[in-house]
């Protein structure tokens, strides 16, 4: 893939920025389709062997996806997917977004009802 070829993480912002936003634009490509696809594809590849390196990928590219339903199924996927301790990258991403984790974890709520707190949550960050 186009962002495989990016090896630092901190040239992926340049690289969504000016390559691949005209890239999928020209070929009428939804870019928040392709980085929540990107980002489940890098965490099933790389979990495998135990490595961290997907989560400072992920953190930086779920910035710029703006669909709602998309942010929520990434960051939910984030949180099943991470080892505990969270490492430092994990903790700001989660501050960043804002998340309830006491609603998540200490009231068991449903997906749906977790799907909804968190949406209302990246809803008013908008």
């Amino acid at each position: 893939m186009l962002l495989d070829r990016v090896a630092a993480p901190e040239l992926l912002a340049d690289a969504v920025e000016n390559h691949l936003k005209p890239y999928l634009s020209k070929k009428f490509l939804n870019l928040d389709t392709f980085l929540h696809s990107y980002c489940l594809e890098t965490m099933d590849n790389i979990s495998s062997t135990l490595s961290l390196s997907w989560e400072t990928r992920v953190t930086i590219l779920f910035e710029y996806i703006e669909s709602t339903e998309f942010r929520i199924n990434l960051a939910l996927e984030v949180m099943r997917r991470v080892y505990v301790p969270w490492s430092d990258s994990i903790d700001e991403f989660f501050k960043k977004v804002n998340f309830n984790l006491n609603f998540i974890f200490f009231k068991k709520a449903t997906i749906s009802e977790i799907k909804t707190n968190i949406g209302s949550i990246f809803e008013s960050t908008n």
